[in-house]
C-alpha cells in the first residue's frame, strides 16, 4: 500500500490591541501599522479558517523532498456566510471604536453595508479564480 505525506494548513488570525496617543485617528493607526511588538498578541482560533490541503507527497515524511501529487479535492472557495461573518466581526469592532456605545443605533446600515462588501469580495474573488 501506497504512503503520502499530507500537509493540511488552516489561517489563524491574530491580533494585538494596543493603546496609540496621536493627534488623529489617522496618525494613530499609522503609529499601530508601524509597530512591530507582537508580544501582547492574541489568536483569535474561533475565527480560525477551515483546513485546506497544502502539499501532497509520494513516501513517508517526504514533505517537499518526495515526488508532489496534485491534490485530487477541489480547492476550498470562500462561502458568502463565511466572508460575511468575517467582514462583520471587524466592522463591528470598527463601529464601535467610532461610535462607542451608539454602535447599535447603526445596525441596520451596517448589516447592509456589509452584505454589500462581501458580495464585492466574492465577485472580486470569482474574477481572480476566472483569470
Amino acid at each position: 500500500m501506497p504512503k503520502f505525506t499530507i500537509e493540511t494548513t488552516y489561517d489563524l488570525p491574530v491580533y494585538k490591541q494596543v493603546t496609540y496617543e496621536a493627534a488623529t485617528a489617522a496618525a494613530a493607526c499609522e503609529l499601530a501599522l508601524a509597530d512591530d511588538d507582537w508580544s501582547k498578541q492574541k489568536e483569535d482560533v474561533e475565527s480560525s479558517g477551515p483546513t485546506r490541503i497544502t502539499g501532497i507527497w509520494i513516501g513517508e515524511d517526504a514533505a517537499y523532498r518526495g515526488e508532489v501529487v496534485p491534490t485530487p479535492l477541489e480547492p476550498l472557495k470562500p462561502s458568502y456566510d463565511g466572508i460575511r461573518e468575517i467582514v462583520q466581526r471587524h466592522f463591528d469592532d470598527a463601529a464601535w471604536a467610532v461610535v462607542g456605545d451608539r454602535g447599535d443605533r447603526l445596525a441596520v446600515p451596517i448589516a447592509a453595508a456589509i452584505d454589500i462588501l462581501a458580495k464585492a469580495l466574492l465577485q472580486l474573488r470569482a474574477e481572480k479564480d476566472a483569470a
